[in-house]
């Protein structure tokens, strides 16, 4: 696999924030897209594919809620 951002995958970052204490209120991979390149909406899809997430997604949200002490 070549170069990642930040040097961490989606697959590393979602075993991370399991083994964190907070809850996962939202978890959301963003994919390709734009008005102007259709092919573009078309493969951001692509990025809620399991296996394909890792080359389509072009960022990961993620919403982590602390828990109650």
């Amino acid at each position: 696999m070549g170069k990642i951002l930040n040097h961490i995958t989606i697959r590393k970052f979602r075993k991370i924030i399991r083994e964190m204490p907070f809850e996962i209120v939202h978890l959301e991979n963003i994919g390709f897209g734009g008005r102007n390149f259709k092919a573009g909406r078309a493969l951001g899809k692509l990025s809620q594919v399991p296996l394909a997430e890792e080359f389509f997604t072009k960022a990961t949200f993620a919403v982590l809620k602390k828990p109650a002490t």
